[in-house]
């Protein structure tokens, strides 16, 4: 219905191989979402950004994880100490999607090493969508992004991403269509 950008946000600045990451000031507060509202495009934006002092704002990372038992041992890490060695608040919300292996009981020993680790379990039923929905519904930080488990999301570019929020701008989001991208 919507085109990606909303098509009234005023910006958008794309980092490579990033998936999404949402921030919608102004109805009914903070709004994440993964669609435009109605309301949103009406509303009236300026050019200016008003940035935001660094590392002020709690970073949500939504992590949907069905079957990731492998996956997810590297996939913490290498975002905790990306997140960690920038001085990044944050916490890491891994939505464990019904997985038949193991997943969930690792992630529980993950964070007694990750304590930024919120571990929520998607209630039936499943699915990549309800998992990111649920993933949603669980965060607690002014900013959001969604991160696959599977390692396709490099922890540089999530943090490419807050930096660019801290800019001031509403929503960032990464392409692997777009020009310059990297996959």
């Amino acid at each position: 219905k919507h085109s990606p950008q909303c098509g009234k946000v005023p910006r958008i600045n794309a980092v490579p191989n990033v998936q999404m990451l949402y921030k919608v000031e102004g109805i009914g507060g903070s709004h994440y979402t993964g669609t435009c509202p109605e309301d949103f495009m009406t509303q009236t934006h300026t050019d200016t950004l008003t940035p935001v002092p660094k590392n002020t704002l709690l970073y949500s990372i939504v992590i949907p994880a069905y079957n990731e038992s492998r996956n997810i041992l590297e996939t913490v890490p290498g975002l905790a100490g990306a997140l960690r060695g920038e001085s990044i608040p944050f916490e890491l919300v891994i939505v464990n999607d019904n997985s038949i292996d193991d997943t969930g009981e690792i992630v529980v020993k993950l964070q007694q090493d990750y304590p930024e680790i919120n571990l929520v379990n998607n209630p039936m039923p499943g699915g990549f969508g309800r998992a990111i929905r649920y993933g949603l519904d669980n965060i607690t930080g002014e900013v959001v992004a969604i991160v696959m488990a599977d390692l396709s999301d490099r922890p540089e570019d999530v943090v490419q991403c807050y930096r660019t929020i801290e800019e001031g701008w509403d929503c960032v989001f990464g392409s692997r269509f777009t020009s310059g991208s990297k996959v």
